[in-house]
């Protein structure tokens, strides 16, 4: 779980018949918060067709691979704009300076087109305040 710092780094699935621990609800998103997706129902970024194990076809359900797909239709629903964050704890220091500033965690968005895209790289909290 990245949200508990001393988990050991491996996905583990949710108690069943439990609350989430809310570092978890307040990190990542809870299958809850589709649940008034109506006229939607969950896509895969990357199927779990494409995994050859059985952890890896499992990982594929995790809600890091979705994508919200129009029911009734056997497509992914392409977004505008997509975004990425990523949380390390442990990195190295003593990295370079044009390196260390992404670290522990850092984020990403961009415009999600074939032509005209971009990248723009910024802190965590920025994002934040940018998508809600």
């Amino acid at each position: 779980m990245l949200a508990v710092a001393s988990g050991n780094g491996n996905m583990m699935p949710f108690p069943q018949g439990q609350s989430a621990d809310p570092r978890i609800e307040d990190s990542q998103s809870l299958s809850e918060d589709y649940a008034d997706a109506v006229s939607y129902k969950h896509g895969q970024l990357n199927p779990d067709k494409h995994q050859q194990t059985p952890e890896d076809k499992a990982a594929a359900y995790s809600l890091t691979n979705a994508t919200l797909r129009r029911n009734n239709v056997d497509r992914v629903a392409v977004p505008r704009y997509t975004w990425s964050v990523y949380c390390c704890p442990h990195f190295d220091p003593n990295l370079p300076f044009e390196i260390r500033y992404m670290f522990p965690a850092f984020a990403a968005y961009g415009l999600n087109e074939a032509v005209a895209n971009f990248v723009v790289e910024l802190q965590v909290e920025r994002l934040e305040a940018l998508i809600k």
